[in-house]
């Protein structure tokens, strides 16, 4: 059961991180390395501040100001197996762009 639901998952994750029009785009998916990339469309770079890395339940790991439009995460080793949530945020603190994916080991 559980298997099946993590195949659901990795197909929901990786079918929306490979479309074209979205304007986050995270490399690889799913996460089998040590550093995730973030790359943002112009349009979300406009008003975006900062970038969340969040696990599935919300809990907030890591975060980090924006300075272009590509940006990773290292060390990403040290989280478990699961789905995790990429939050972009503008200088309110309003979320205005959000992406899923899956670490698998």
């Amino acid at each position: 059961m559980l298997c099946i639901l993590l195949l659901v998952l990795m197909n929901i994750v990786s079918s929306a991180s490979q479309e074209d029009n979205s304007p986050i785009s995270l490399y690889p998916v799913p996460l089998n390395t040590n550093t995730l990339k973030i790359k943002l469309l112009s349009s979300v770079l406009d008003n975006a501040k900062t970038v969340e890395l969040r696990n599935f339940i919300g809990r907030k790991l890591r975060a980090q100001d924006i300075k272009s439009k590509e940006l990773e995460f290292a060390d990403m080793s040290q989280y478990p197996e699961g789905v995790y949530v990429i939050i972009i945020k503008d200088g309110t603190g309003k979320i205005i762009e959000s992406a899923k994916f899956m670490i698998v080991k």
